[in-house]
């Protein structure tokens, strides 16, 4: 078992079993979508029941609306344990509510028409055709719904998995090393950094010894690979500060062509 896992298992283990979840639900919806489409409403209103009480029960009970005693009672078949209920904390309420809301409208505009399968021709004459052509609409429209309905509530748990990840990949990540502030060897380009000067110029002070630095390639004749020790470097940025200014150039004397001399 790795260190995430070891310093944030119960949030793992939450991420798996709601991804377990959410995969056994999108397979149920796409069969509740197809049954439909044959006037078999039952695996619909059984995804709509337990999602129903899940919310009811696990998610956050809804506001300002008064709960039937049905949704109060786990539907058979669902199994809910304590890595579940946690993973059910990251689904977001008012969203999970509003597809249930679609999802009901949608299968009570298809009750009516229960009996015959989805797509048949509009039979009869005048009126009648014009009535059937209607219904055929009304239940297009409706399996629509209902179909959009059931990928957005999948994709609402998908969103709540994605947001579990997230959270045990900040937690469970090993804290990195504190950066050494003030390391007690130095390369090139780190010195270059703490002066403020190009890479370059801290070559070529090495180069003409006027920075000590230590060169650990292997091969001697190879690229070199510099280190400086924070003494050094130290020594190197006092002399440079304590240099006195060099001395100004003498003015040189300008003559004229009969060799006077003037300033």
């Amino acid at each position: 078992m790795g260190k995430a896992e070891v310093d944030n298992g119960p949030n793992l283990r939450a991420h798996r079993v709601l991804h377990r979840f959410t995969e056994q639900l999108d397979a149920e919806v796409q069969g509740a979508v197809d049954a439909a489409r044959s006037r078999q409403l039952a695996p619909f209103e059984s995804v709509q029941r337990r999602c129903e009480y899940l919310l009811a029960r696990y998610v956050e009970p809804v506001q300002g609306r008064a709960l039937p005693k049905h949704l109060l009672r786990k539907p058979a078949g669902l199994t809910v344990g304590a890595d579940l209920v946690a993973g059910l904390d990251a689904v977001e309420p008012h969203l999970l509510d509003a597809c249930l809301r679609q999802i009901q409208a949608a299968i009570e505009t298809l009750r009516p028409f229960d009996g015959k399968p989805f797509g048949r021709k509009p039979v009869g004459r005048g009126s009648d055709r014009i009535d059937a052509r209607n219904t055929r609409a009304d239940e297009e429209k409706a399996l629509e719904r209902l179909e959009q309905a059931g990928a957005e509530i999948v994709q609402l748990f998908r969103d709540s998995v994605k947001s579990l990840a997230a959270q045990s990949a900040v937690i469970g990540k090993p804290s990195a090393k504190p950066a050494d502030t003030n390391p007690s060897v130095l390369t090139p380009p780190q010195l270059a950094k703490e002066m403020g000067v190009d890479v370059d110029k801290i070559y070529a002070f090495i180069r003409s010894n006027e920075l000590r630095a230590t060169n650990t390639a292997i091969k001697p004749g190879g690229r070199a690979r510099y280190r400086i020790k924070r003494q050094d470097a130290e020594d190197f940025q006092r002399r440079r500060q304590n240099l006195p200014p060099p001395p100004p150039s003498p003015r040189r004397k300008k003559t004229d062509l009969g060799g006077k001399g003037y300033y």
